[in-house]
C-alpha cells in the first residue's frame, strides 16, 4: 500500500492537484464554470483559469485511471532522473506541468477544449519515453515494447475507444514540442526556479500528518497549584 511519505513531494503536489479540482467542481457544479478555461475568460483577466483548466475534469472512473498513469509515470520520470540539461529532474517535470496551459490555450484556440486533464497521463507518458533510454522496455498487457511505442499505442488506443472523439493528442504533441523547444530553444528561468524551491519549503505530507492537525482538548494545560 502506498503511504503519503513515502512520495515524493512533486508527484503528490500533482495528484493533489489532478484530484482536488476535479472534486471541487463535483462537490458544487455551479463551480466548474470558474474552473474550466476559455479564451474570453483572459479579457476578463479571470487567469486562474490557466491553472484550473488544466486540472478540472468530472469524477468518474476515467480519473481514477488518470491519477494511476499520473503516479506511475512521474515516478518513473524521478526513478530514471529523466532530464534534459543541467536542471534537476523534479524541476523539469515541475516546469513540463507548469507550461501545459500553453497547450490548453492552442487547443481552445483551434477546437474549443475547456480542460487539458485527460491529455496529462499521455504528455507524461510521451515526455518519458523520450527522456529515457531506448533500452528501456514497458508490459502493455503481457507485450513488451519500447517506451516510446507504448506512448503511440496508448494514444492509438484512447483515440479509438472514444471514437476519434479524444482530444489527448494534445498531450503527446506538447510532450514532443516540450522536449524539442527545451534542447534547442529556451531554458527553465530562473525566477520560477527561485518560486519552486520557495514552495518546497511547505512540507505539503505535514497536512496529512496526526501530529499535525492540531493539538487535543487539553494539551498544554499546566495543572493549577493548590494554595
Amino acid at each position: 500500500m502506498i503511504q503519503i511519505k513515502d512520495v515524493p513531494p512533486v508527484v503528490l503536489a500533482i495528484l493533489l492537484c489532478a484530484s482536488v479540482v476535479p472534486l471541487l467542481g463535483f462537490m458544487s457544479p455551479k463551480l466548474v464554470m470558474y474552473l474550466v478555461y476559455d479564451k474570453s475568460y483572459l479579457r476578463k483577466l479571470e487567469l486562474w483559469r490557466l491553472f484550473t483548466g488544466v486540472f478540472v475534469t468530472g469524477v468518474s472512473l476515467a480519473l481514477l485511471m488518470r491519477l494511476y498513469f499520473i503516479y506511475k509515470f512521474s515516478m518513473l520520470i524521478l526513478e530514471f532522473k529523466c532530464c534534459i540539461d543541467h536542471v534537476p529532474t523534479e524541476m523539469e517535470l515541475v516546469f513540463f506541468m507548469f507550461t501545459m496551459f500553453v497547450p490548453l490555450m492552442i487547443g481552445n484556440q483551434l477546437e474549443g477544449i475547456n480542460t487539458f486533464s485527460e491529455c496529462i497521463p499521455i504528455a507524461l507518458i510521451r515526455y518519458f519515453s523520450e527522456l529515457v533510454s531506448d533500452d528501456f522496455r514497458l508490459n502493455f498487457f503481457g507485450t513488451v515494447m519500447s517506451a516510446k511505442m507504448y506512448s503511440i499505442v496508448s494514444l492509438v488506443i484512447d483515440y479509438v475507444l472514444n471514437g476519434g472523439r479524444s482530444k489527448v493528442y494534445y498531450g503527446f504533441v506538447y510532450a514532443l514540442a516540450y522536449v524539442y523547444l527545451r534542447r534547442n530553444v529556451f531554458g527553465v528561468p530562473a525566477v520560477f526556479v527561485k518560486m519552486v524551491e520557495r514552495i518546497k519549503e511547505i512540507k505539503i505530507e505535514r497536512m496529512f500528518s496526526p501530529t499535525g492537525m492540531g493539538r487535543r482538548l487539553g494539551d498544554g494545560k499546566r495543572s493549577k497549584k493548590k494554595d
